[in-house]
């Protein structure tokens, strides 16, 4: 099935490539809120990143998250990828984190993307903004305990890309009737 892209806060402006956020420094992380606007299975994330300086990058893990009442990140990641730090580039870039398994989102219901890194250090990643964002974006330097910003604007550059929801088949049919006997291209059952 196609996968194709669901929500997303790219670029309005040229500016989106001047300004960034860092993630990782003094152990910072980064979010973003979004809304899908249908059901679909969260395959992968884009984001524009790169690092700080050539070669000081460490690893930047994206999550996602349920938000709580105030639109803030809560509770446990709902899926999680690491990219690691040689895949990181220097200038600029859209990076794919793809997730091991599809994250079924709901359609009206807000969700966060979280960039951070895999460890507190003085120079790591830069994730560029958006500008046209229709969700909310916050920082934390504590792990989550107190968050700031909580404005719509500028956001984060990014896009979440996904496909339709599998629904498995269902597992418990009640046999009507059972198959007895195939005999000169006649079918007969029980019932």
């Amino acid at each position: 099935m196609a996968v194709t892209k669901q929500n997303s806060n790219e670029p309005s402006t040229p500016l989106a490539n001047v300004l960034y956020h860092e993630v990782g420094v003094s152990n910072v992380q980064r979010a973003n809120t979004f809304i899908p606007t249908e059901d679909y299975s969260l395959e992968y994330i884009v984001a524009k990143v790169s690092e700080f300086f050539q070669d000081t990058c460490v690893n930047i893990i994206a999550e996602i998250f349920s938000v709580d009442g105030s639109r803030k990140p809560t509770g446990s990641a709902l899926a999680s990828v690491t990219v690691l730090q040689e895949l990181i580039p220097t200038s600029a870039t859209e990076v794919t984190f793809t997730f091991a398994s599809p994250l079924a989102v709901t359609n009206g219901v807000e969700y966060c993307l979280l960039l951070r890194s895999d460890a507190d250090v003085t120079t790591t990643a830069r994730w560029w903004y958006g500008f046209s964002n229709t969700g909310i974006s916050w920082a934390t330097s504590d792990g989550g305990s107190v968050w700031s910003g909580g404005s719509a604007i500028p956001g984060f550059w990014f896009q979440i890309w996904g496909g339709p929801v599998f629904n498995p088949p269902a597992t418990n049919l009640t046999t009507l009737k059972r198959l007895v006997a195939v005999a000169n291209d006649k079918v007969f059952y029980e019932t």
